[in-house]
């Protein structure tokens, strides 16, 4: 697992996503994905890698604010709880 300060391209999270749909394939036991197949697993990989990267900066900037506050003893149990 990466640190949170780390950052994770998009470029890396379709590799992975592309990595983990091809391996269910296989599963399969289909042993060549036709072109369309792959081509739907690139449009695929590609969407939900763009959708995890838009929520993690979400996630990211709630704990930072978060973080800032309880730096400034300002923390509500609402944001704690986030």
């Amino acid at each position: 697992m990466e640190k949170a300060s780390e950052k994770i391209t998009r470029k890396e999270i379709r590799a992975t996503v592309n990595e983990s749909l091809l391996g269910v394939i296989t599963n399969y036991h289909i042993s060549e994905p036709s072109k369309k197949t792959k081509k739907l697993i690139d449009k695929v990989s590609k969407k939900f890698s763009s959708e995890l990267k838009s929520e993690l900066k979400k996630q990211f900037k709630k704990m930072a604010k978060v973080s800032k506050h309880e730096l400034n003893g300002k923390a509500s149990k609402k944001s704690l709880s986030a």
